[in-house]
This record gives C-alpha cells, sequence and structure tokens, in this order.
C-alpha cells in the first residue's frame, strides 16, 4: 500500500495538486479503489486534484518490465497524438518519464476516465457496434505508417495457443490438472473447473482443425490491446466513454483483438457478432485472413481459456480479491463450451 505522502509526491512531480489537505478533518481526496473489479493485479486510487480526477495505477510486481511500459506508454501517445481520445495517456513527470518506482512495483498516473463498469447481462446492439468501431479507431490510430511497407507474420497468439494444444492432448498433462484439481481449494470453483476439465478435450479436434490452417497465414502485425474486453470498458448509456488496462499490449493482428472484445461482449448471439463487425469494419474493413482469424481466436478462448485459470486456482494457488468474479468468468465460459464447441465439434 502507497503511502499517502508517497502519492502526494507523485501528484507533485508533475505539476498536480491534491484537492484538500493531509491535515484536515475533510477526506484527503485520496480513494483507494483496490483492484477496482479487474483480476490484472493492479491496484487503483482515485485523486481528486485542483486540475480534476486522476487515476493512480499500481501494476503488480510481476508485469510489466519497465522497458515493456514505456513502449506502452509510447503507443498510447501516438493514438492520443491521432485523436483516439477514448485510452487515458500517463502523464509525465518533469523529467520525462511517464512511470515510477514504487516499493517493487511500477506506477502511473492517467486521467481519470469517465463512464461506468458495463453492467451484467447482454449489451445493447448499439453498445456493441459502438465499442468496435471505437476499437477499429484505435487500430487505425496506432497502426504503422502508411508509407512503410506492411511486414506479413504468423500471429504470434495463433502460435501461442497451438502449442498450448498441443501440450494439452499430451495424457500425462491432463492427468496433472486431474490430480491438482480438489474441492478444499477455492470450493466454490470446483465443480465449474471439474466440468470444465471433463469437456474442453472433446473439443480439442475440431479446434486443431481450426488452428492449423489459421497458423499458416501470414496477417500485417501492430500494437494490439490484446486483452479488451468488457470488463475493461467504461460507458456512458450505448456509447463507449473509456478503454483501460492497456499491460498486455503487444504486437499481435487486430483479428485477436476483435475476437476477444466480441466474444467478450456478443458471447454466442449471432445478431450481436454481425453488428459489431458490421461496425469495426465501417472504420477498417477486414481481410479474408483476418476474418478467418477472428473466429480461431474465439474458439481458441472458448476450449483453452478455462485451462489459465485451472493454472491460477490449482496449480500456482493463487488469492483472488475478487472471487465471485473469477467464478462468473468461469461460468462463462463453460457455457459456451457446452453450448457452441461441443454442439459444432
Amino acid at each position: 500500500m502507497l503511502s499517502e505522502q508517497a502519492i502526494v509526491r507523485l501528484l507533485e512531480s508533475r505539476g498536480l495538486k491534491l484537492r484538500g489537505s493531509l491535515t484536515d478533518e475533510a477526506p484527503s481526496g485520496i480513494i483507494f479503489r483496490g483492484s477496482s473489479g479487474g483480476l490484472s493485479g493492479a491496484q487503483f486510487w482515485r485523486l481528486e486534484t485542483e486540475q480534476g480526477p486522476y487515476c493512480l495505477r499500481l501494476w503488480p510486481a510481476e508485469h510489466p518490465t519497465a522497458e515493456r511500459l514505456a513502449w506502452i506508454h509510447a503507443v498510447l501517445q501516438r493514438a492520443a497524438s491521432a485523436g483516439f481520445t477514448l485510452a487515458p495517456v500517463p502523464l509525465a513527470d518533469t523529467a520525462g518519464r511517464t512511470f515510477a518506482a514504487q516499493q517493487g512495483r511500477l506506477c502511473q498516473l492517467e486521467p481519470w476516465m469517465p463512464g461506468e463498469a458495463l453492467p451484467v447481462g447482454s449489451p445493447s446492439a448499439e453498445l456493441v457496434a459502438d465499442a468496435c468501431q471505437r476499437l477499429a479507431e484505435f487500430h487505425q490510430a496506432v497502426q504503422p505508417p502508411l508509407q512503410a511497407a506492411p511486414v506479413l507474420e504468423e500471429s504470434p497468439g495463433i502460435l501461442l495457443r497451438t502449442e498450448r494444444l498441443a501440450s494439452l492432448q499430451d495424457p500425462a498433462v491432463l492427468a496433472g490438472y486431474r490430480h491438482a484439481l480438489s474441492p478444499r481449494i477455492f470450493p466454490a470453483a470446483y465443480l465449474l473447473a471439474s466440468r470444465y476439465l471433463e469437456l474442453a478435450p472433446q473439443a480439442f479436434g475440431g479446434l486443431l482443425a481450426q488452428l492449423a490452417p489459421a497458423r499458416s497465414l501470414r496477417v500485417p502485425l501492430q500494437p494490439c490491446i490484446r486483452d479488451v474486453w468488457r470488463d475493461n470498458l467504461l460507458v456512458e448509456g450505448d456509447r463507449l466513454s473509456g478503454l483501460v488496462d492497456f499491460g498486455a499490449m503487444n504486437l499481435e493482428t487486430p483479428a485477436a483483438d476483435v475476437a476477444r472484445l466480441l466474444g467478450s461482449l456478443a458471447l454466442d448471439d449471432a445478431a450481436l457478432w454481425q453488428a459489431g463487425l458490421a461496425a469495426y469494419q465501417a472504420v477498417r474493413p477486414l481481410a479474408a485472413g483476418e476474418r478467418q482469424l477472428i473466429a480461431a481466436f474465439d474458439r481458441s478462448l472458448v476450449v483453452l481459456g478455462g485451462f489459465s485459470w485451472l493454472d491460477w486456482i490449482y496449480l500456482e494457488q493463487r488469492e483472488f480479491a475478487e472471487p465471485a468474479r473469477v467464478l462468473a468468468r468461469l461460468a462463462e465460459l463453460l457455457l459456451r463450451l457446452e453450448t457452441n464447441v461441443l454442439t459444432n465439434r
């Protein structure tokens, strides 16, 4: 936990002044928000300053590295320079640094974005379309300069998923998961995890048939968010008002972001998928190879995504600040596995 004095110093290094005083009887303007509903391990503070509200983000000790975070911030600055306003750009200190080290972790100050977290339940077609349009605008804003000839490469995400699937097809690996599952570890997750582990291997063959041709595709790579899903969206009515959490950003095909966003918002609703894809392509048309990759990424999430949670819960035995959200993610993945993948092997 950062001290109030450390937070004040961070603000002052960026020309910001906390509203009120630490010695006042009134609240100091430093509001700890915990994980703010996320599952990344980051912590957040809302800071009320004389210049307006700001967010202090304290990254997990494990990631990102200073080099990676500097690159992420440079991409966000490029997006802002191109006119994209829905991503918070971290503030630089007087030396031009956009992050600082505190207690062995990196932290940054950024504007507090307007809007609220997406409510539970199915979003409207208007919101899905707007979110996809804004994602396309972000991709356009951070794409390489047009004068540079695009380099066509394999999707790193598809390669990783192909390797992950190959490892899971080893009977010894699956046996290791079965052995690790225990009702004594996160008891509320046990039935969901057991059912997922029972069903997912039955979908491996269908996923392999989809990943094999996807792996051979060569597509342009560019900065992509890679973790753009409903919990990282802020909305005002049926309009997207902010994108937050860019810690997973890396070079990838935009198809990965489209699949992640629509898989999270639309699940298996064909009409919502159609609305989202149409809105995205109105800004940034998708090549045939990218459309093929979207399907492969989405199916991979459903079939393989639960294994990441099995890793974190049973192999690493992590503790979660909001276990209910973990259960909701597992339940959603299991529902999609049952209703979609296993009926279309």
